[in-house]
């Protein structure tokens, strides 16, 4: 196994290392250079390059102390290729709490999960972007990352649409520790589609947690079984796949992909939500999920299953305004057929 090198950070054979990689033209107003954290553990052996990123949004953190704890238990000297970390992969966003950069202009490019592959020359969203997919993104086998997303519940995501990568994508999701496995949308500017159009293996995760929530230590777990279950699948380290039966689901069918998870039709009038479901719930067709009530405690709307075979991947805040849609029902699906 040769030398893994990341910007100024580099692991000889058998080493595990860590650095700072400075964001390509990344320096604020007062001089300060933006740097990400990275983690590197190398094998012994030529093999795959598998990287795990947290904290894309920077509230977003289950997958920090997962890569933490993960980096720290991989033993070098038996693995077979490389093993990249990278525990807060938006620096700024994960400083200020924030989803993305507050002081980015302008406003549209906040979000790092939606300028890949980004720009040397751009804002500092777009080249912290541009740094992680050049430096790191286009030196890997396969990226797996990590999202926390509010009241979710906990899944893998595929890479759909990519023919025999999107099979790669679907096998390494199977070995994942969630029940849930998605049928990731296309969404332009994100890392599974971005670098998905590069060759690379692709992987997306929610789970809940968020702002302000500590994050729970059964999901810290729970990421880093599907760590060292992919690894061992991709035969970077020794040991049997622990990973539960799986239900497969999608959001949005083929012929309407574009890159979300709301599934339910807005709804028309505001007020607060009484969910009648909780999530992993498996529903029915027209079944109420939940009423929308005024200040009064009349009804004035309900949510509604739009399908048959569904069950409940999210549910949102209890305060709802006209033309939200705080509730997402996947629909079941047999396991898809990847060509």
């Amino acid at each position: 196994m040769s030398t893994v090198k990341i910007g100024p950070i580099q692991a000889k054979p058998g080493e595990r290392a860590c650095g700072r990689l400075p964001i390509e033209n990344g320096v604020l107003p007062d001089g300060t250079k933006i740097e990400l954290p990275i983690i590197i553990v190398n094998g012994i052996k030529d093999g795959p390059v598998f990287t795990v990123l947290a904290a894309v949004h920077g509230p977003e953190v289950t997958g920090t102390p997962a890569i933490i704890n993960t980096s720290n238990e991989l033993n070098p000297k038996e693995m077979t290729g490389a093993f990249i970390g990278i525990p807060a992969a938006n620096p700024l966003a994960f400083l200020t709490r924030t989803r993305g950069w507050v002081i980015d202009e302008p406003q549209e490019v906040k979000n790092l999960n939606r300028v890949f592959p980004g720009k040397a020359d751009g804002t500092i969203t777009e080249r912290i972007a541009y740094t992680i997919f050049n430096e790191i993104f286009l030196k890997s086998t396969a990226v797996l990352d990590y999202h926390t997303a509010g009241n979710i519940a906990p899944f893998v995501g595929y890479r759909y649409g990519f023919g025999k990568l999107s099979k790669k994508s679907l096998e390494l999701a199977e070995a994942a520790a969630t029940k849930l496995v998605w049928k990731v949308p296309m969404h332009p500017g994100t890392t599974h589609t971005e670098a998905a159009k590069r060759g690379i293996i692709t992987l997306d995760t929610e789970t809940e947690g968020g702002l302000f929530m500590p994050v729970r230590k059964d999901y810290v777990a729970l990421w880093e079984r599907t760590t060292t279950n992919m690894m061992k699948k991709l035969g970077m380290i020794k040991g049997r796949i622990n990973a539960p039966e799986h239900t497969y689901f999608e959001t949005e069918s083929e012929a309407t992909i574009s890159g979300g998870l709301t599934t339910i039709k807005p709804v028309k009038h505001a007020g607060f939500m009484i969910p009648r479901v909780n999530l992993m719930d498996e529903v029915n067709e027209d079944q109420k999920l939940a009423s929308i009530i005024d200040p009064f405690g009349y009804e004035v709307d309900t949510i509604r299953s739009p399908y048959d075979d569904g069950i409940v991947i999210a549910i949102g805040g209890n305060v709802v305004h006209p033309g939200e849609s705080p509730i997402t029902v996947g629909h079941i699906v047999p396991r898809p057929r990847v060509q």
